[in-house]
Parts: C-alpha cells; structure tokens; sequence
C-alpha cells in the first residue's frame, strides 16, 4: 500500500516537473521572439534614420537651388 502511495506520488512530482519544463521552453521561446522583434525594431529605426538624413539633404539641395533663382 506504501508503494503504491509513494509511486503516485513520484508520478505527480513527475508530471508538476513536465509542467514547469513546458512552462520554462514556453518562457524562452517567447522571450527569444522578443529578442528578435527588439533588435529587428532597432534596425528599423536605424533605417529610418538614415533615410530622414538623405531627404534633409535632397531637401537642402532643392531648398539651395530654389534659393539661387
């Protein structure tokens, strides 16, 4: 009857342990995705920031050459 008791036992700490190493693979993964969209948003930015410096200067160029007439 002990046995029987204690092996119950073992299975539920078993299954409470799957449980966390599913929530555990579950946390990474999300956290790994957010990783990606933070450095993916990074370079974004990056992005738009160099195109807003070659419109300045198109910008400038343009403002330049109204100026000269």
């Amino acid at each position: 009857m002990k046995i029987n008791k204690f092996i119950k036992k073992l299975h539920d700490k078993q299954r409470k342990l799957d449980m966390r190493i599913n929530q555990n693979d579950i946390f990474e993964k999300l956290y790994n995705d957010f990783q990606k969209s933070s450095r993916h948003i990074d370079q974004e930015q990056k992005r738009m920031m160099q195109n807003q410096k070659v419109m300045k200067k198109h910008f400038d160029k343009l403002t330049e050459r109204v100026n000269k007439r």
